[in-house]
């Protein structure tokens, strides 16, 4: 009887900590799933990770001069403390 409440108390522990994927990993694997389930991201996280990274790139670019990323708005590099306004073929000429 032990046995079994222990089980249960894993997938509803897993549900808790990881939404349905936690509650597979506490139902079919007990305490170890539990375990799993605590250590594992949720899919929810990492797909906002992964859209905020490409926003991140998005919203940045390369400077043409020293070639460090910076604010695609930005109008001066923050690292070589160029004017970004200008264009850099033309200022070779």
């Amino acid at each position: 009887m032990e046995f079994f409440i222990v089980w249960i108390i894993s997938a509803v522990g897993g549900l808790l900590l990881d939404g349905v994927r936690g509650l597979a990993w506490g139902f079919f694997l007990g305490p170890i799933g539990l375990v799993v389930a605590a250590i594992s991201k949720p899919k929810k996280v990492e797909e906002l990770e992964t859209k905020r990274a490409i926003q991140r790139e998005a919203e940045t670019k390369r400077c043409p001069y020293c070639d460090e990323l910076i604010r695609a708005k930005a109008i001066v590099c923050k690292h070589c403390k160029k004017d970004l306004t200008e264009d850099p073929e033309t200022l070779d000429k």
